[in-house]
């Protein structure tokens, strides 16, 4: 595949043919360091579930709340019979970051787990979409009756805001911010 013929990644595909045996390769020698997260348990737990249902997330019971610093992180149960055998990368949600005021939720986790029949969800028309996109505070026609609200666009969830008068504040954030034309049709 060119990627000046089809607008895309070059890459290639190789054809190997295993043609003898090798002995087994040595165990490595680096460390697999420690696991950076300590589980959140009990109270903690519940609270952080209890604060993330009222903003509309909500996940299986597969997957457990960690902590690391101020981040609350969500792991796949079965992860820990790995720790201190698997080096992770890349692993998990970063859920949310702790501040004094409560928890400052990430717009990753809340499009993966929102549930848009929540309670708090709002539905933007094309318009306000739009403006959501570009980053702008939106104005609805009709103002939501809770001060946090989860904004949908066509029943999927775009981010959280806050009721502020007659206006919606915009938590999309800066960095993927766009301008022009988002929607055809």
């Amino acid at each position: 595949m060119f990627p000046q013929i089809y607008d895309c990644e070059g890459f290639f595909v190789a054809r190997l043919r295993k043609t003898a045996a090798i002995p087994a390769l040595p165990t490595p020698k680096y460390k697999v360091g420690n696991f950076p997260f300590s589980p959140l348990k009990g109270r903690e737990s519940a609270l952080v579930t209890q604060a993330a249902n009222a903003c509309g997330l909500q996940w299986e019971d597969t997957l457990r709340l960690w902590q690391r610093d101020k981040e609350i992180w969500l792991f796949p149960t079965e992860i820990e019979t790995l720790i201190g055998k698997v080096r992770f990368s890349r692993l998990g949600i970063k859920l949310a970051e702790t501040h004094n005021k409560g928890y400052r939720w990430q717009h990753e986790a809340i499009i993966a787990l929102a549930s848009t029949n929540h309670s708090h969800a709002f539905e933007l028309t094309l318009a306000e979409a739009e403006e959501w996109y570009r980053g702008r505070d939106v104005y609805p026609q009709t103002a939501p009756t809770t001060d946090d609200v989860l904004v949908t666009f066509q029943h999927q969830p775009i981010g959280l805001a806050k009721r502020i008068g007659s206006r919606l504040k915009n938590s999309y954030p800066r960095d993927l911010v766009r301008d022009g034309k988002l929607f055809t049709g």
